[in-house]
């Protein structure tokens, strides 16, 4: 996985959100159409980083949604 400026990182596990159900495809296949929880990731940059419950050398991603009002104030908006 690439993000910030060609740095590489390694995804170490997806938090499933359980507000969402999967479709389950076969035994080991469920298909999620929602956002996880969260992405755990690593890297070689990170590998001194240690937050409290999680594994050494890791970092959370989570997604963030916020609502912008569109505030016309332009004609063409």
């Amino acid at each position: 996985m690439k993000l910030v400026n060609g740095a590489g990182y390694e995804v170490v596990d997806v938090i499933l959100n359980k507000a969402y159900l999967g479709y389950w495809i076969n035994a080991d296949t469920i298909l999620h159409f929602r956002p996880p929880a969260g992405i755990l990731l690593a890297s070689e940059t990170m590998k001194d980083f240690h937050f409290v419950g999680m594994p050494r050398g890791t970092v959370l991603l989570a997604p963030v949604s916020i609502k912008i009002e569109c505030q016309k104030k332009r004609p063409w908006q």
